[in-house]
């Protein structure tokens, strides 16, 4: 038996054989020939088997991909001084999240935080394209005046994990002061 993987040009990058039955299954590190780790990318790979009066049985090529790159995060807010008050203006602010990846995603976080965490949206699978946060935390009570921070991170279906550059956003809920001098 011998098993060959190709690169997407079609050329060998490496390649296991033995005279014995083939094995029930086999663990490919990812390495080629020279032994360092495959570029990123498709591969293919087939088996071919020869049995002892040379009778020969080519498999179908079999797709796989090498991922070593974590997942490439681009997140922005909008406004990013916002009201949770109530009173119809500028009451949520919206987090964007851009994302590009060559595997699925398989977890994702976006973690606002101020002197604690505030807020926390996660799930599994492919993230939202848009956050909308209350300016409530996890609590479900609305947090305190000032400055927050927010940060996304992925993880694709491989292991690979990115994280966007830290997003600042300011909360005022306070009425401003208002003061009445009069004179003499």
């Amino acid at each position: 038996w011998r098993i060959e993987i190709r690169n997407e040009a079609k050329s060998p990058v490496a390649n296991f054989s033995g005279k014995e039955a083939p094995p029930a299954s086999l663990s490919f590190s990812g390495k080629g020939s020279a032994a360092k780790i495959l570029p990123d990318g498709s591969y293919t790979f087939q088996m071919t088997a020869v049995d002892i009066v040379g009778n020969r049985s080519v498999g179908d090529d079999l797709i796989f991909r090498v991922d070593t790159m974590p997942p490439k995060i681009s997140l922005s807010v909008n406004p990013a001084l916002f009201s949770p008050n109530a009173d119809g203006d500028r009451d949520t602010a919206t987090y964007l999240l851009e994302f590009q990846d060559a595997s699925d995603i398989e977890k994702y976080v976006l973690s606002i935080s101020g002197a604690e965490t505030a807020k926390v949206f996660s799930g599994v699978g492919r993230p939202p394209m848009q956050f909308v946060w209350d300016g409530k935390s996890d609590g479900g009570s609305v947090v305190a005046d000032g400055r927050y921070t927010a940060v996304a991170s992925l993880r694709d279906e491989v292991g690979n994990e990115g994280k966007s550059a830290v997003v600042l956003v300011n909360v005022d809920i306070s009425r401003p002061l208002l003061s009445v001098v009069a004179e003499e």
